[in-house]
């Protein structure tokens, strides 16, 4: 479902970065599936938007958090 964000280069580059700064804030992905969860509620709450869930990324770190 979420694949269709996954073909945009600058959406893979923010969700690679959001990635390194989870782990740099000492969370992660525990699992392939954890993180196939976090794109489809990011895919969502974008509403398919890959510009809106890069934003939504950048708000997310903004902000220190560590969950969408």
């Amino acid at each position: 479902m979420y694949d269709v964000i996954l073909q945009n280069p600058e959406f893979v580059k923010a969700w690679s970065y959001y990635k390194d700064y989870l782990t740099e804030k000492g969370a992660r992905f525990k699992s392939d599936a954890a993180e196939n969860d976090q794109l489809e509620k990011l895919f969502e709450l974008s509403g398919e938007s890959a510009e809106r869930a890069i934003e939504i990324l950048n708000i997310t770190m903004r902000n220190g958090y560590t969950q969408l």
